[in-house]
């Protein structure tokens, strides 16, 4: 799964973590608890299973938003599309080990 590199808004960015690559997937797919970590979320609920096809609800920064699980590969890589109010998200979450930690690769395209 690739974002969209002819929308008008992408963005890239990458961070080095010191944990496990299975910590950090592990929060970074209990979607239910992300508003425990990420200010800008308010809501997110899982519809199901994490699996491709599954769909999840959630709110940032006020703006509801839905959205399908596209890839998955256990341990390194979720994607998603997303929609609201006529826009659509692709994101796309990669993590690969580094040394003792997590490199986090996080991109994303909208248009719309």
């Amino acid at each position: 799964m690739n974002i969209a590199h002819n929308a008008p808004l992408r963005a890239k960015k990458e961070i080095q973590v010191a944990a496990p690559r299975e910590q950090v997937w592990s929060l970074l797919t209990d979607i239910d608890r992300w508003p425990e970590w990420q200010p800008n979320v308010s809501s997110a609920k899982l519809e199901g299973d994490l699996a491709v096809g599954t769909t999840f609800r959630w709110k940032a920064n006020e703006l509801g938003i839905k959205s399908t699980i596209q890839e998955l590969e256990h341990g390194r890589n979720i994607g998603w599309t997303g929609t609201s109010l006529g826009m659509k998200a692709i994101h796309l979450w990669t993590l690969k080990t580094h040394g003792n930690g997590t490199r986090i690769i996080t991109e994303e395209s909208l248009s719309g």
